[in-house]
C-alpha cells in the first residue's frame, strides 16, 4: 500500500516492526483518502448506505469486491476498517 512516507518528529509510531509498516491513525486516513477505491468506500460509509449495483457495476473489480462485502466495513475515527467474523459469528 505505502512504499515510503514523509514523517515528522511527532510521528512516533512510524517505522517498521516485525514486517509491519506502522502508521498513525491520521496518516492511515490520509493514505486511504488518496486511494481512489477506498475513498469511494469511505463515501459510501459516510452516506450510511450501500450504493445500487448499477452505480458500481461500471467500476473496477476492487470496487465491486468492496460492494459485495458492504456489511464488513466500518468507519472508525476517520479510518475504514474491515470487520472479520470467525466461523461461529464472533467479530474479531
Amino acid at each position: 500500500m505505502v512504499a515510503s512516507l514523509q514523517t515528522t518528529e511527532a510521528d512516533q509510531t512510524i517505522g517498521e516492526a516485525e514486517g509491519w509498516l506502522l502508521l498513525t491513525p491520521s496518516q492511515l486516513e490520509q493514505q486511504q483518502r488518496a486511494d481512489e477505491t477506498l475513498a469511494l468506500v469511505r463515501d459510501w460509509l459516510e452516506a450510511g448506505r450501500r450504493p445500487s449495483w448499477p452505480k458500481v457495476s461500471a467500476r473496477g473489480p476492487e470496487a465491486k469486491a468492496y460492494h459485495s462485502q458492504w456489511g464488513c466495513f466500518r468507519l472508525h475515527n476517520g479510518v475504514v476498517h474491515r470487520i472479520w467474523q470467525d466461523p461461529r459469528g464472533y467479530a474479531v
